[in-house]
């Protein structure tokens, strides 16, 4: 059974550094925004075991005129876990937290293994493809409430 729950950004490192940023230390594994008022962290758990993560920043992106916006970063799912429902549901579950927040866009810089998932969850391309150096190409993907 995978529940959802808010988690603190130090829950993240590890997921974080596993996944998404292998060639940074662990401690290098935070987010300019991570402890900032305005910013939360989802856990994805199965059977007590952290097995996804998403972090949720308040941040314009001067691309969309949208007012009331989050970014979403550092999404990752544990490579044994994939495939089994727990990066959905904790996406599902940011959507319901924003909405309360009454939230108009969320926007993220997707990775092309990640831009599928994206869709699958409503959000759509909005830029061209860029790179971002050591990690690779991205593009910035959004969803409108």
């Amino acid at each position: 059974m995978i529940f959802i729950n808010l988690i603190s950004s130090v829950d993240c490192y590890e997921l974080r550094n596993k996944v998404l940023w292998p060639h940074k230390k662990f401690n290098q594994c935070y987010i300019d925004m991570d402890n900032h008022p305005d910013s939360f962290h989802l856990g994805a758990f199965c059977e007590d075991r952290l097995v996804s993560i998403g972090s949720f920043l308040k941040q314009e992106n001067k691309l969309f005129n949208n007012q009331l916006q989050y970014r979403l970063r550092s999404m990752a799912t544990d490579y044994n876990f994939r495939n089994i429902g727990s990066a959905t549901k904790l996406i599902k579950k940011s959507f319901e937290i924003l909405k309360k927040k009454k939230i108009e866009i969320l926007w993220c810089d997707a990775r092309l293994i990640a831009v599928d998932f994206y869709k699958k969850n409503g959000f759509k391309i909005s830029s061209n493809i860029f790179e971002i150096p050591i990690i690779g190409p991205h593009y910035v993907m959004k969803k409108l409430f």
